[in-house]
């Protein structure tokens, strides 16, 4: 994600050391007792501005090992990154961005340990606009998006896809008044796949559509209304509306709520025009063109002493000339209260309670899988020494259920209690 407004940089950083001991340190159905050590670094820089260079890096490592013998040990990673050049008095802008991180080798398994392996986003994206009056401009935009994902015996046939596109975008927009602005949009895309993935298909994207973007000190709307058309290698086509509304609103100085919604095919790359973002979205899906029906609420409450945040999304993915189908939901509940005025020693101490559910449904043939749920429960006290150094302890409970197509079920039932070692520093450059 790449943000152009205008701040000092601010840098952040954390080490931090985890002992697990757990009831099922595998999360399988032959788990055993065990314990998980894991030493790693998390550091963010954010907004970092040199003349006509803007720079956000954020990222995460860790190195874990495992007690049990049957696991391998791990080197989890997730590294995000935007480099937006803006050149004085231009009126052309480049953004470049490289992400580097892990999905599931199965993604339909609830599995987690030893079920990652590696992807890559590459996207390069520069834009030019004319000036045709003060409320009146043309846009023209070339997006070149590469999506790499490693190649591993484990992987379901059909399951993921490394792939090229490349778009074209052009659009004629205008500023109704200083909060609002109306544009008219015409997209192209080509889309390639390895020719080693052999159930992909290359396809052809045309999108037509009109946006109207808001913002004011309390609200931030963004709507997409239009049509796409696909062609895929095989000669077929399909034609769908293409609907995406976002919308952000400020309740009070504490409260805050978001709401999203679209219908359209896949989108790999997700623009906030309000929020001048640019989201890479994880493509680790078909190797073919998916249309998506989504839509997602969140809240968050945040004062000094109590926070609450509360979201909920629920996603139906069909494939393009297929009978295949996936139904996922996904809910949390997360409520933060400080403990400073218990300890009265101006800690920045808490105690955090979590809930997180996942329903997945899958109508495919790429596995034996028919559905599964997952639940997590969490309760982590956090108490902080000083300013850079704190402790946190956490009991965890996963419960998960994996039904299969041939009616058989697992459930696997794990507890963990974690305990952490945190150093952590932040400053502005």
């Amino acid at each position: 994600m790449v943000s152009t407004s205008l701040r000092a940089a601010q840098y952040n950083y954390s080490i931090i050391t985890q002992v697990e001991d757990s009831n099922n340190i595998s999360g399988q159905l032959d788990g055993e007792e065990g314990e998980a050590y894991s030493l790693g670094l998390n550091f963010g820089l954010d907004s970092f501005q040199l003349r006509e260079w803007d720079i956000d890096l954020a990222g995460q490592v860790s190195s874990v090992e495992y007690s049990d013998d049957t696991l391998q040990n791990e080197e989890l990673y997730d590294f995000q990154s935007s480099v937006l050049y803006k050149p004085l008095q231009s009126k052309f802008t480049l953004l470049t961005l490289l992400n580097y991180g892990q999905v599931p080798i199965n993604r339909f398994s609830t599995q987690e340990v030893n079920n990652v392996r590696d992807e890559r986003v590459a996207v390069m994206r520069p834009r030019y606009y004319f000036s045709l009056s003060p409320t009146d401009r043309i846009n023209l935009e070339y997006t070149y998006f590469d999506y790499y994902l490693e190649e591993t015996e484990q992987v379901i046939f059909g399951q993921n896809s490394s792939n090229a596109t490349q778009s074209f975008l052009v659009n004629y927009e205008k500023q109704v008044n200083p909060t609002s602005a109306l544009s008219l949009n015409l997209r192209t895309a080509i889309t390639e796949y390895e020719e080693s993935e052999q159930s992909a298909i290359d396809y052809d994207r045309d999108d037509i559509f009109l946006r109207w973007v808001m913002r004011d000190a309390t609200n931030q709307i963004q709507l997409d209304l239009g049509q796409s058309e696909i062609v895929d290698d095989n000669n077929q086509e399909l034609n769908q509306d293409l609907q995406v509304l976002t919308l952000t609103r400020q309740i009070n100085v504490k409260n805050n709520i978001e709401l999203a919604y679209s219908n359209s095919f896949n989108n790999q790359l997700d623009t906030n025009q309000n929020a001048n973002t640019v989201n890479v979205n994880q493509q680790n899906a078909f190797a073919r063109v998916q249309i998506v029906e989504e839509y997602s609420i969140g809240f968050t409450h945040d004062d000094a002493l109590f926070d609450f945040t509360l979201s909920f999304s629920d996603a139906e993915i069909e494939q393009f000339q297929s009978d295949d189908v996936e139904r996922r939901k996904l809910g949390s509940i997360g409520i933060d209260y400080s403990l400073n005025r218990l300890f009265n020693n101006g800690s920045r101490s808490s105690i955090r309670l979590n809930y997180i559910k996942s329903e997945s449904e899958f109508d495919t043939n790429f596995t034996s899988i028919a559905a599964n749920e997952i639940e997590n429960y969490s309760v982590t006290f956090n108490y902080a020494f000083s300013s850079n150094f704190q402790i946190s302890l956490q009991h965890a409970t996963r419960n998960s259920i994996q039904l299969n197509v041939d009616s058989t079920t697992s459930e696997i039932d794990t507890e963990s209690i974690f305990l952490n070692f945190i150093y952590s520093d932040r400053g502005r450059l």
